[in-house]
């Protein structure tokens, strides 16, 4: 449309010339070729002022009117088409809004008007927002009597997970509880919140340096089941690959739940972590680290940035570099079925 408005300016600082020089004739041909297919409403407006230009020229041809009633007759239709060019803007304008607007200056195919930019497409259905709000239902703030803040998610049956950092025993477990809905609803206000304990019986614990991973039986509350709260699905079929996107549902700070869902490339894995730059912070432990189907990939537990020296990546060599850690959810899930069956 850039060049579309080049031409229309042009047009307009020649129509207004030509009218100063009293050469209004010569303005008519620049209406009609430049200003007139802009809309029906410009064209008629031209064709009605051309009209009683002409007819301004017949009287005088005939001599029925007077030098003065004629010059007087031009100016006016001049003083017509100054006013015309006053809502050439605005009628590009309206047509722009309502979505009616097609270049008569510039000839692209319509394909070429709009792109993909960057290595990927980040078009995604409306079903994806929902399946987001859906999946956010299940995802906890954990608070210990220790005074310690996580996050953590429900999964079948009535269980939660969160990190072994957050709940390390099954004494915390029992004096600590968790919290959903602790959120703004959609007006920026506080949505009412529902607590549930935690029964530390039958409790499934994997150290920090391992697996990190609290895994502890729900106690149900019967005037708000916990099956109300739905639970997230895992994904211990494929294995994340380096440029997927992850989603992090979460506590950052302590703070109300919310999303990470920019800058959430997954940048390294390496044997059961995966690496992603998916933003967190303290009291994002335990959060469900979700692919781009919203089913669970990996539980996040740590992070560094460069500054801070970062996080090994690579076991192998030993290279580090500022990420976000979370463990492989496939192998917490193992982990679970080896130690129920042991």
């Amino acid at each position: 449309m850039n060049e579309d408005q080049a031409v229309i300016d042009n047009a307009i600082t020649n129509v207004k010339r030509f009218i100063t020089l009293d050469r209004i004739e010569e303005a008519f041909k620049i209406l009609k070729k430049d200003i007139a297919p802009i809309s029906e409403d410009l064209d008629t407006s031209i064709i009605l002022q051309q009209g009683s230009l002409k007819g301004l020229n017949d009287q005088k041809r005939n001599g029925t009117i007077t030098e003065e009633n004629y010059n007087v007759g031009r100016k006016k239709i001049a003083a017509n088409m100054i006013s015309l060019m006053a809502t050439v803007d605005e009628e590009l304008e309206v047509k722009r809004i309502l979505g009616e607007y097609n270049s008569i200056y510039v000839t692209s195919p319509p394909a070429e008007l709009e792109k993909i930019h960057g290595s990927g497409n980040n078009l995604v259905p409306m079903s994806w927002i929902y399946k987001c709000i859906e999946a956010s239902k299940s995802v906890c703030q954990v608070r210990t009597s220790a005074g310690n803040l996580g996050t953590g998610w429900m999964l079948e049956d009535g269980w939660m997970m969160t990190n072994f950092h957050v709940i390390p025993n099954k004494d915390i477990a029992a004096s600590s509880k968790i919290v959903f809905d602790f959120e703004e609803d959609l007006h920026g206000g506080s949505k009412e919140t529902i607590e549930y304990k935690l029964d530390p019986e039958g409790a499934i614990f994997s150290p920090i340096m391992k697996l990190d991973y609290a895994y502890i039986k729900v106690i149900d509350n019967p005037a708000d089941p916990i099956a109300n709260r739905g639970f997230l699905e895992v994904d211990t079929f494929s294995d994340p690959q380096v440029d997927d996107r992850v989603a992090i549902i979460q506590h950052p700070k302590g703070e109300k739940k919310q999303i990470a869902l920019t800058e959430n490339k997954i940048t390294a894995v390496d044997g059961n972590k995966l690496f992603y730059l998916t933003d967190t912070h303290g009291g994002s432990s335990g959060s469900p680290v979700l692919g781009k189907d919203w089913k669970v990939v990996g539980l996040h537990h740590a992070g560094r940035t460069e500054a801070e020296g970062g996080v090994v990546i690579d076991s192998s060599t030993g290279k580090r570099a500022g990420a976000n850690e979370g463990l492989l959810i496939k192998a917490v899930m193992a982990d679970i079925k080896s130690q129920q069956e042991g």
